[in-house]
C-alpha cells in the first residue's frame, strides 16, 4: 500500500472528515473516507469495580448520532497536559460520582479502525461502594448503575432480548465478568 494525497472534506471545528487517496497492492488508486478528532486527543474508558462487592460501574447515556440511549462504561477525553490516570479519575467522578484508585492503564486501542483515527485506553479502577455528587457536562444525559458479577449474564441476556444498544467495550467487560 502506498499513501498518496490526504484531503479535508469538512471541518466542523470538533471533528474533520477526510478522504485519503492510496494505491492498493494491484496498483489501482482508490480513496478512503474517515473521521478524526480535531487535534491529537486521547480518550479513556473506565472499567471501575466497587471495592467490596466487585460490581461494575456502568452508565446509560443518550447518544445523539444514534438518537438513542446506549449502555456504556464511563469514558471521556484526556485534556491537554493531563495524564491518563488523572483523566480517568476526573471523568469517572464527573459522570458517576464514584471515586477510587487506578489499578492499571492499557495501551492505545483503536475504536473503529475503518472509520476513525480515534484511540482510547482502557483504565481499570477500584472504587468506593457509594458514589458522591456527580457533575456531568450539560451535553451529557447520564444514568448511573452497577452490575454485580453474579448478575452480568442475566443483564446481558435481558438487554439482548430487549434490543438494547450496548457499547462494544462495555459488552466485552461484562462478558469477562461472566466467565
Amino acid at each position: 500500500m502506498e499513501l498518496l494525497e490526504n484531503m479535508v472534506l469538512c471541518d466542523s471545528g470538533v471533528v474533520v472528515l477526510r478522504v485519503r487517496a492510496y494505491r492498493d497492492r494491484a496498483g489501482a488508486t482508490k480513496t478512503w473516507s474517515y473521521v478524526e478528532r480535531k487535534g491529537v486527543r486521547e480518550a479513556v474508558v473506565i472499567a471501575a469495580r466497587t471495592r467490596t462487592t466487585g460490581s461494575l460501574v456502568m452508565i446509560r447515556q443518550f447518544r445523539v448520532p444514534f438518537g438513542h440511549t446506549l449502555v456504556e462504561l464511563p469514558a471521556g477525553l484526556v485534556d491537554p497536559g493531563e495524564s491518563l490516570e488523572a483523566a480517568a479519575v476526573r471523568e469517572l467522578g464527573e459522570e458517576t460520582g464514584y471515586t477510587g484508585q487506578v489499578l492499571r492503564v492499557g495501551p492505545a486501542l483503536s475504536s473503529s479502525a475503518g472509520l476513525t483515527t480515534e484511540t482510547y485506553h482502557m483504565v481499570w479502577m477500584v472504587v468506593d461502594e457509594e458514589p458522591r455528587e456527580r457533575h456531568p457536562e450539560d451535553t451529557e444525559s447520564i444514568q448511573v448503575f452497577t452490575v454485580h458479577p453474579a448478575h452480568a449474564r442475566g443483564r446481558l441476556e435481558a438487554w439482548e432480548r430487549d434490543g438494547a444498544l450496548l457499547d462494544g467495550k462495555a459488552y466485552f467487560v461484562l462478558r469477562s465478568l461472566d466467565s
